[in-house]
C-alpha cells in the first residue's frame, strides 16, 4: 500500500506533532484583568520578571496543566502562593496582590511519590525534587539543607542522620513551611525514606 521510502516520514510526523503538544507553556500572564494587555508566557520557572520586563505587572493568569508557586519577590523570595490548573480572570482573587508577581515555578508533574525540599524557609532559593528514598541527602548536595518542604503524593519518614537514622519525623501530604511546622531542627535532614 505505501512505498518503504513513505513511512520514516508519517514517523517523522508523528514526532514533530508530539513535539508541538509538549511545547505548550503552562502558565500565560497578563497585563490587565480578564486576559488582556500584554502577556507573557512561562514553561518552566523564572527567577525574576524582570527579565521579561513583566515584574510587578500580572493582573490576570491562565495555568493550563501543573499547579505553580509564585513568589512576590524576585529569586523565589517573598510572600508565596501555590495556584492549581484554572483561568485567574483577577489575579487579586486568588491572594496574590494585582501587580506584584515577581518570580515563579512549576511544581513537578507527579504521578506517584513526589516531595520538594527547599532551602530556605516559606518554599524559597533551591528546590531539590525527591520521587523515592534516599539514604544520604549529601549524594544530591541537600545534606542538612532542608528548611521547608512540601509533600505532594506519599508520606515520607525524615531522619537527621544518613541511611535512616538519627531523630525520625513523619511527613504526610501537606506545606511544611518551616522547621517549627515539622517539629524538626532548621537545616537537620540528611535522610528520606518513603512509607
Amino acid at each position: 500500500m505505501f512505498s518503504g521510502s513513505f513511512l520514516p516520514h508519517i514517523v517523522l510526523l508523528f514526532f514533530a506533532g508530539a513535539f508541538l503538544v509538549e511545547a505548550v507553556p503552562d502558565l500565560s500572564l497578563y497585563e490587565h484583568t480578564n486576559f488582556y494587555g500584554a502577556s507573557r508566557t512561562i514553561r518552566d520557572k523564572i527567577e525574576n520578571l524582570k527579565y521579561l520586563n513583566f515584574d510587578n505587572t500580572v493582573t490576570s493568569m491562565k495555568i493550563k496543566e501543573f499547579p505553580w508557586l509564585l513568589y512576590e519577590g524576585a529569586y523565589f523570595r517573598g510572600k508565596y502562593h501555590i495556584l492549581h490548573p484554572g483561568n485567574y480572570a483577577r489575579a487579586n482573587e486568588t491572594g496574590l496582590p494585582n501587580d506584584s508577581l515577581s518570580s515563579c515555578r512549576r511544581i513537578p508533574k507527579y504521578g506517584g511519590p513526589l516531595i520538594l525540599l527547599f532551602k530556605e524557609t516559606s518554599f524559597h532559593d533551591q528546590m531539590k525534587e525527591i520521587r523515592g528514598s534516599i539514604p544520604d541527602l549529601g549524594s544530591i548536595v541537600f545534606d542538612d539543607e532542608t528548611s521547608s518542604i512540601l509533600v505532594i503524593q506519599g508520606t515520607w519518614t525524615a531522619f537527621s542522620k544518613p541511611n535512616y537514622q538519627g531523630k525520625a519525623f513523619q511527613l504526610p501530604p501537606g506545606r511544611y513551611a518551616n522547621p517549627t511546622s515539622m517539629t524538626f531542627d532548621d537545616n537537620s535532614i540528611s535522610s528520606l525514606k518513603l512509607v
